[in-house]
């Protein structure tokens, strides 16, 4: 990774920010719900992690997804536009066994339903200031088990030392753009 673009999500609004995807140039935040609302993709996924959620449809998995991301999407929105605060007692430290909030501390968001299979990753850098390194629907206990969640936890890491090696700090958030 040789440079991270990052942008704000919100207008005029400097904590809520996301990682541009290198490939498409969009926000990793963009591109994570307009995944879970496709229905083409959605059904590729769970037709390859057919095994894992063998109790349900797919259809029923589809919809799950796409009613979780809907209300994950307002839900983060709405809380970033009107009290960056809780944007703290949404995002979890990923390592469990973080009790203190760290800077560049890899964070984690969950969906809004019990038991939510989705997940938003973040790289926190103070109480109210998040970036967005990606999303996945998580279907097991570790992201090890699968490689698409590894690849999640393998860009997160990628982020926070990039970060941490420029020596980005709370000044260069001033300097950040809004996604166009």
């Amino acid at each position: 990774m040789t440079k991270v673009k990052i942008v704000c999500i919100i207008p005029d609004q400097k904590t809520f920010l996301s990682v541009v995807d290198e490939e498409t140039g969009n926000p990793e935040f963009r591109q994570i719900f307009e995944r879970w609302s496709d229905i083409d993709y959605l059904y590729a996924f769970f037709e390859r992690n057919r095994s894992v959620i063998s109790r349900i449809t797919i259809e029923t998995a589809i919809k799950r997804v796409i009613n979780d991301a809907s209300e994950l999407e307002e839900k983060l929105l709405t809380i970033a536009e009107n009290d960056v605060d809780q944007l703290q007692s949404i995002f979890k430290p990923l390592n469990p066994g973080d009790y203190r909030l760290l800077e560049f501390q890899k964070s984690k968001a969950y969906g809004t339903i019990r038991k939510s299979w989705l997940r938003i990753y973040a790289i926190r850098i103070n109480a109210e200031t998040y970036i967005i390194t990606g999303g996945a629907i998580k279907l097991t206990r570790t992201m090890q088990e699968r490689s698409h969640t590894k690849d999640q936890l393998k860009r997160l890491t990628q982020v926070r030392d990039y970060l941490i090696r420029e020596g980005f700090d709370e000044t260069d958030i001033e300097e950040i753009e809004t996604d166009p």
